[in-house]
């Protein structure tokens, strides 16, 4: 589930088919990150993705974590977690 690629879409695409990527995130489990101007703007992602990340949060996760952290950090914590509950 983590350190899964995602993919990118612009704000307009996203908004045109909304339906179809409604489809793929719900039902395919992907994620997407919306862009606009070429930047990283929010991202679209499944449900279970969501509880996740207010469990996290509930934990007070967000208070441990240093002001700049890199996406990439908190997937292989969340790995860690994972692996240690599970």
């Amino acid at each position: 589930m983590f350190g899964r690629r995602h993919a990118k879409i612009t704000v307009r695409d996203f908004r045109q088919h909304f339906a179809e990527n409604m489809k793929f995130v719900s039902r395919d489990g992907e994620r997407l990150v919306l862009t606009k101007s070429g930047e990283e703007r929010a991202a679209f992602v499944p449900l279970r993705d969501l509880k996740v990340l207010d469990l996290l949060d509930q934990m007070g996760l967000d208070q441990h974590l240093p002001a700049k952290f890199e996406a990439d950090h908190l997937a292989k914590l969340l790995i860690h977690l994972c692996h240690t509950f599970i």
